[in-house]
Order: C-alpha cells, then structure tokens, then sequence
C-alpha cells in the first residue's frame, strides 16, 4: 500500500489481487482496507484492482452529497452519491483537480458528457446532470447494479445464447450511437456494464463526434503498456483497436464494429481475440489483418456467427459489416436460427423441385456407394481402366455455377453450392470420402437467381492444402487445414479466375483488362501487360503451365473470336495456343477446353507452346454460365489424369412472360432463348433483349415485338459481336448498347450502322432520362479511380460530356431516374446488404432507404406514382410496390407491399429482369424456363486419350 498526502486531498492508491464470482455493483468492484481502518471501493484492471479516491464522504456537488468512492481511472473520480432533490441514488464523475486546467482533459471531459446527453437508448449509461464547483467539473450518470462484462468473462466465456443476447443489446446501442454521430472509439468489455436489464454500454470518453472539437491528433498518439486510455496515450485499446486506430488513421463507426467482434469473440470464446507476448506482436496481428482462427469457437456455434465475426474483423473498413444495425440485424437471425430447430415450410415450388431432387438422390446412392468401394480399392492397388463417375449434391442441387475445381493430385474436388437453408457455401469432397464438408468461413450469401457476391472460381495451390476462390468482390485464400477463415488478398470485382505456382504466385483477372500478380500471402497486385494487346482486349482465366512460369490464359478481343495464349511472369511476349471462345487447361500432354456446350482435348507441348492433332470430344455436354471465360465448368487435375465438368444446362433459358398485378400469368412472348435482359420500350410495344448466340458464346442485341412475339436480330453484326445492356431512347427511336471495348453505342431502330458515343472503360449502361437528354452508367474506371463503382451521367446531346453524381457503392447500381427527372432510385450495398434508395437529383443529398430487406431492380411506374422492386429470400422473390407522393423538393411513400410471388429469372445481374407496363397494370419477366438439369457433377477417373 502507498499513501500519497497532498495540501488538499488524501490520495490512496490501493494494489489488490482480484476476486471472482461475486456480484459487484456499478464501479463497486472491490473493498480494499486502509492503514486507519477505512474501506475504499477498487475499480478492476486486469487481474489487479486499484483506486484512486480524493472526495470525503458527505462532500456536496450541488444537490448531490458523495456517499463513498467507487474507483478511478486516468481521467476521472467516480462516487457513489445521493440526489438530495429526488432521492435517488447516482453516479458521480469528477474531473481531478490536477487535470482540470489542462485544456485536452477538460475537453475529453466534456466529450463524454455532450456525446451522453445527445443519447438516449435502454442499453447506453443514462445522463442526468452536468456542472462545475469550484473549479471542478462533474457528470452525473445513473448508477448501475451488476458487473462489468471484463469482469463476468473472467470466469470464463457466456453460454452461446447469452452471448448473442448482450451483443444484439450492444449492438443496438452502437446504432443508436452512430445515427448520432458518435463514434465511441474505445469498445471493450470493461466499458459494458452488465446488469438486470440487460448490458450497458459506458464510458463515452474517447468517443469521435462529428462534428469535433480539436482534442489530438490521431496520428500523433504514442502507445503506452498499461492501461491505453490514459491521457496522452493512444485514443482507445489496444487490444480492441482496429487497424486504422492502431495507424493513426481516421475513424469511422466502422472502427467500432472491428471492436464489437473482438469483444463478441471474447464473450463466446472466453479469449482474447488478439494476444500476444509482446505489444509489438500484437500490433504485428492487428495490422496484418490475422484473426484468431474460428477452430477456436465452441463447435455448436452456428457458421453464420462465424461469417459475421469474419466481416467484423476485415482489415479495410470498406471490407467490414457497414453499420451495427446490419450487424443486430444478423445477430437476432442466428439466435432466431439457432432456436428454432424446427424446419420452416417451404414454398411450393421449392418443395415440388425438392421432391424431384430427392428422386434422383436415391437413385444414384447406390452409385455413390460403389464409388467409395471403388476409390478404396484404388488406394490399395493400381486400377489402369477409364471409370466415369458421379458427385452428387450436398443438398439438393448444386445451382447454377458450381465450377469445380480439382486438387493437385486429383483426390479432391471444390465446388459451391447452397446448403439446406440456401446460403451459398464452398465444399470441398474427397473422391475417397462419401460426403463433402464445408470450407469453413466461406459462407457467401444467400443464392439468388441475381446474386452478384457468390464464390466463383475456385482455385487450388500446389500442394492441396489453401484454396483461391473469388466472393464479396475480392480474391481471396483460406487453409483448409489450419480451420482460419478466408483471407481477402485483393480487390476483384469482376472473378475472372486465377492460378497458384510453387513459388507463391498467384495470377489472376480483376475487373479490367489486364492480369495481375500477387503474392499469396498478400501484398500489392501488380498488372501483367503485354507487348501486342489490342486495344480493348480483356483477359482471363488463368492456369499455370508445369514450369510455374509461363501460364495459359482467354483472350476476348472486340469483334474477333476468342482465343487462348500462353504469357509470361518474366517477358511481356505471349503466344497464340487457339481460336477458341472457352478457358483452357492444361495436364498430361494435352490442354482441355470447351467448344458449342462440348468438351474438347488437344494435344500440347508446354515447352513449344503448341497444340498438335486434331481436337477430340470427351463429352457432349458441357455446362456453362454466361462467361465463356470463368463459367466452363471443367477442371483437369495436373496428375492422375482425372477430370471433373459439370454438365447442367449450358445456358439458363428464359423466355419473356407477362403478368398481370395479382402474379396471374398472362403469356409467354415468342420463343425461349438464352436471353440475359431486356429494356421494354417507352411504348410498351417492343423489347430489346441481350440474346447470347450458342456458337459464338457472344451477346447480341434483338428486337422482339411483343404483339406477335417476333423476333428480329438488331445489333448482332461482326461490327457488334458482343454487344449488350440495351437501352431504348426516351423517343423510342433508337437503342443504345454496350460493346466488350467498354465503349457505348446509339443505333436507330430501323437502321444496321452504330454510332460510337463515349470512349470509356468497363462502363455498364443503367437508364436515361425520361426527357432523353441524359443516360446513366455505372463505372468502376477514371471516374471512379477504384472497384467501387460510380453512377456517370453522360449527356445524349451537344459536346456528350460525362459527369459524377456521387453514390457510394461497390455493386451495379440499377439506377433509374424517377419521371419528373427529380429523384434517383438506385441499389446500393452501404449498409452491407442491397437495398433500394431514393436520393435528391440532380443535385444529391436528400437521401432515404426504401427496402428494409434485400431489395434490387428499382423500376418506376411512368406516372411516378409507384415505384416497384424485387426482393429476395433465399430462391424465392417477391415484386414489391411503394405508393410515391412527390413535390418539387419532398417525396413521401408508403411501406413497401408485396404484389406477388415473382418467377425466377436469368441469374445475370447487370441488365433489367422486368419491366412494369407504362400504366402498371402488368408486368413483364425474363423468366427461367425450367428444366430436368442433371443434379450430378461428372468425374472421369484415369482419364487416357483414345486411340486414333
């Protein structure tokens, strides 16, 4: 014990070991005794207890008389104190004289208090009262009875539960705290009052206002051991800091999420989130962006609070939840999840295509069984036949891109598919094993006939043990061995494949035109160019050679046939392997690729970098998604002579269908094709719809009228080849259109010749304007200088210049202008879901979210008087109607209502997949032509070349 007198206080400092297991009030956490016999109330630090205390008992603030010290941190004195006005018992926190002159502590002080008094929520420390005496100021809070969260987790982790109880209540708390624009800075369980109604959240010292009085840099603090949230010291934990506080960077409400996870962890766990011996290897961790690995989860936690513990501690705070309320949100669904264990109902068109599945299920069982026996005797003797045989699906189907991918060695296959409750996951299945398993942290979202963030791609290194994959627009890596979760490694929006050589390269295709490097521990990607690529050439699809130098990659030129070339990761030279639409691959002397729903192989040097011979066909049916590039569903393992395809329907078949306001089906329009979109005309007599040719595996625009379902081709010349996301003029007169250059083009209705119109980069085109002097288009290029993607307006007349109108987004925007030209709809994923919003135009800032749910598609009715959407759940989505009242400067709607059960339709999610009547009275789809798709993945074990 050390006692300090001073000239006007009695300072004790009081050192204890601390005690478990016994109920504490608030602050009460702990009664230290005195060399005079006095008791004094420690506040905890660890597993130490101190206190400093100066107030004698019966000392008056105003109308509060101090009743006994409750302990003290670096910034304050807090009493236990009764309101003499109204009888009740408060807190009182008292800024120490020694700090009160210094202009930094009194405004930390004040901080606290203006960031408090602005709050008023059920799970955040109430303010009562704020003052100064005699050149003391004071705060006065309610006072809590309980424990501290630091202090209950000392004796272990909460039940599962109880955990996901306290953080929706923290949570919730948070979101109440950023709609205020309070950033608390300084989230840890020390700070969260855990008490009969539930927890509370303290201590708002360090919170980030906006906007802020000057306090100090951020990027002048310096790290202290000890307690970090002293003054002078490091603005918050260290322990519960994201990477941007640990850097001095500033801080966003997404800095506090990075907090809740580690505290989440910790309350699940019984562990820290982030140890280490030294503070300079925790730093070390943080700032490298390692989480603990999720094996340190109890093994009933659900892997949907994985995901979100995955989301909490990205990095970036781009690649984090958005904000607290997305994360509550998440949170009552897994503990809504978890206690229900009753399968819910599903809709009857699930449950009939259910039924089909199963059927097929059962009957290849048996061919599983034989399989398994067939793979054991393999491990125990060396079997030469060709045997062909079938993967089934973890549930009951595999979707629509389940592009599987074999090991190094052949032995193993990963693919994605959706689980029994729809969330897409990645699996990968041991040809010796008779089941899949799940990668673990890979959950990506529910499957939607329209969703954008799905796994794609997935790619293995060269001893087996990591897998690449695409998701959430990045590449990313996970170890399958070490049970950690996914680690993103760069920004890639667009998945375009990627490959792992032996000396930890990996080169893959983001959005744009170019290949990139990058190592496989992480690091900045670094573009591969070549010395004779065409202007508007777009390269993909990856695959190392045996040499791990050179590697085969597709080719999409504008107006030419596709082709595969060989580059280099040491020369910019490449050389021309074939004309062919389709991604190659490369084992045993030959290189496999597909041609017309076929799968083709072909001889190959790899040294030469020739193909030899003819091509033959190994199976005649291929399956396929809209990507000649990514979307072929085949994979050659680099030994063993295995290969796997998928072969369901090469392309999904739609066909245009009206309905009217009920969801009653009124017609199919013409005949079924492989139609991606459509824009109806301003007229509602026609439609331009992207239709992809099956021999040149290319989009072409056609016109279908929609009287008589004829259907004429318009933009599909050798001068067009790849031509896409049609558009009518406001006039109706003319249709624009995209090509692969990236470059937009105006054709008249009754004309072949297309104007070029903007010269631009992997621009999408979203609407136009309802007077037809503007057109909208969504860019990740110059505009927008990185892979989150910016609505470009781009004048239809005069000099046809190009403006920002500014939306902060990472996802195609479906922008579509409302008729009066005054409010923009638009998707946008901020709040870390897709969701429809109204925003002021042309001139934004009056903003407001339409869609509580996942919300896509935005369309007006052409009055203006409604504004339509779909949402999805799971497979199943729903046409939703908002009423719309709107002035000169306000707009008003009603709470979304369903209008019907809404048909599947294409699972591209760049052009429109419906389209309401001008009067809303019907609506037209793209929807899905169902189909009997095999429900297997085919695998050819021992694979040898016929004879000739």
């Amino acid at each position: 014990m050390i006692v300090s007198p001073a000239a006007r206080e009695r300072q004790i400092l009081v050192h204890l070991a601390g005690r478990r297991g016994k109920p504490l009030s608030a602050w009460h956490l702990g009664m230290a005794a005195c060399s005079n016999g006095t008791r004094l109330p420690t506040l905890i630090r660890g597993d130490t207890l101190s206190a400093i205390v100066t107030l004698e008992p019966g000392t008056r603030f105003g109308p509060y008389e101090i009743l006994a010290g409750i302990g003290a941190g670096g910034m304050g004195e807090v009493y236990r104190a009764r309101d003499t006005r109204l009888g009740r018992i408060v807190a009182v926190k008292v800024l120490p004289l020694h700090l009160a002159d210094r202009p930094d502590s009194r405004e930390r002080f004040e901080r606290e208090a203006r960031a408090v008094s602005s709050l008023n929520h059920p799970h955040i420390c109430t303010l009562f009262d704020i003052g100064r005496q005699d050149g003391s100021d004071f705060i006065v809070m309610e006072h809590l009875e309980g424990e501290t969260l630091e202090r209950r987790l000392a004796g272990g982790p909460l039940a599962l539960d109880h955990s996901l109880r306290c953080a929706i209540d923290i949570a919730d708390a948070l979101a109440a705290a950023h709609r205020a624009g309070i950033t608390h800075r300084d989230l840890k369980p020390s700070n969260v009052m855990l008490t009969k109604s539930g927890p509370k959240l303290l201590d708002f010292g360090l919170a980030k206002m906006q906007p802020e009085a000057p306090f100090a840099s951020e990027s002048e603090t310096r790290i202290q051991p000890a307690s970090l949230t002293g003054e002078g010291r490091i603005v918050g934990t260290l322990q519960y800091m994201a990477p941007e506080q640990v850097e001095g960077h500033n801080v966003d409400p997404r800095t506090d999420i990075f907090a809740f996870g580690a505290m989440l962890y910790e309350m699940v766990t019984g562990k820290k989130a982030f140890e280490a011996k030294s503070q300079v290897s925790l730093l070390a961790a943080i700032l490298d962006g390692k989480p603990p690995p999720m094996s340190a989860l109890p093994p009933q936690t659900p892997a949907a609070l994985e995901h979100l513990l995955t989301g909490c501690f990205a990095r970036a705070p781009d690649d984090r939840w958005q904000s607290a309320h997305d994360v509550a949100y998440q949170l009552r669904w897994i503990l809504a999840l978890g206690s229900n264990s009753a399968q819910r109902a599903v809709a009857g068109s699930r449950q009939r295509r259910r039924t089909r599945a199963l059927a097929t299920v059962a009957a290849a069982a048996v061919l599983a069984a034989i399989v398994f026996g067939f793979m054991h005797f393999r491990g125990n003797r060396s079997i030469e036949e060709t045997v062909w045989m079938a993967i089934l699906p973890p549930h009951e189907r595999f979707g629509t891109r389940p592009t599987p991918a074999l090991s190094p060695d052949g032995r193993q296959i990963a693919f994605w598919a959706p689980d029994r409750s729809g969330d897409v996951q990645l699996w990968v299945r041991s040809l010796d094993s008779p089941a899949a398993r799940v990668v673990a942290g890979a959950t990506l979202g529910k499957e939607t006939a329209n969703n954008p963030t799905g796994a794609q791609a997935p790619f293995w290194s060269p001893d087996g043990r990591s897998l690449g994959f695409f998701a959430d627009g990045k590449l990313k890596r996970v170890d399958l061995a070490g049970g950690g979760s996914p680690q993103a490694l760069a920004d890639a929006l667009n998945p375009g494949g990627g490959t792992w050589n032996r000396d930890g390269v990996i080169v893959f295709a983001p959005l744009g035109p170019n290949l990139h490097r990058i190592s496989a521990t992480g690091g900045t990607a670094e573009p591969l160019n070549d010395s004779a690529k065409p202007s508007g050439a777009s390269d993909s699809a990856p695959q190392f050679l045996p040499d791990g130098r050179h590697f085969l990659f597709y080719r999409q030129s504008p107006g030419a046939p596709g082709a595969v070339y060989v580059g280099s990761l040491d020369s910019r030279e490449i050389h021309h392997v074939l004309s062919v639409n389709s991604r190659a691959e490369y084992a045993n002397g030959h290189i496999l690729f597909g041609r017309n729903g076929e799968l083709f192989a072909q001889a190959f040097d790899p040294n030469r970098f020739e193909a030899a011979g003819k091509p033959f066909r190994i199976a005649d049916r291929l399956g396929s998604t809209l990507s000649s590039s990514t979307g072929s569903n085949f994979s050659f393992s680099a030994s063993g002579g295995n290969i796997v395809f998928w072969s369901g329907a090469p392309w999904p078949v739609t066909r245009l269908t009206w309905y009217d306001r009920s969801g009653r089906r009124l017609g199919p329009i013409g005949e079924p094709g492989v139609y991606s979109g459509f824009d109806l005309s301003p007229d509602g007599g026609q439609a331009a719809v992207e239709k992809w040719n099956l021999q040149t595996y290319l989009p072409e625009v056609w016109l279908i009228e929609l009287g008589n379902g004829i259907a004429t081709p318009f933009a599909s010349s050798p001068a067009t080849a790849g031509a896409g996301t049609p558009l009518w003029t406001a006039d109706g007169a003319a249709v624009l259109f995209n090509l692969f250059d990236g470059n937009f083009y105006l054709q008249k209705a009754r004309s072949t010749e297309a104007e070029k119109i903007r010269i631009g980069a992997v621009s999408i085109a979203e609407s136009v304007s309802r007077d037809g002097k503007e057109m909208f288009f969504s860019t990740p290029g110059p505009l927008a200088g990185s892979l989150k993607l910016d609505l470009g307006v781009l004048s239809l007349f005069g000099d046809r210049k190009t403006r920002v109108y500014p939306i902060a987004n990472q996802v195609p925007l479906q922008a579509d202008p409302s008729p009066d030209g005054r409010w923009m709809a638009y998707m946008s994923d901020e709040s870390g879901k897709y969701q429809i919003y109204l925003q002021s135009y042309p001139k934004p800032g009056n903003k407001k979210p339409v869609s509580a749910d996942v919300g896509l598609y935005p369309k007006w009715r052409r009055d203006g008087s409604e504004l339509y959407f779909l949402t999805y759940r799971g497979l199943e989505s729903t046409l939703m109607v908002s009423t719309v009242t709107a002035t000169a400067s306000t707009i008003d709607f009603s709470l979304p209502r369903p209008l019907f059960s809404a048909p599947l339709t294409s699972d591209n999610w760049i052009n429109d997949q419906y389209s309401p009547s001008p009067k809303g009275d019907r609506f037209l789809f793209n929807a899905l032509v169902e189909s009997a798709a095999p429900p297997a993945i085919t695998v050819v074990l021992n694979w040898k070349r016929p004879s000739q």
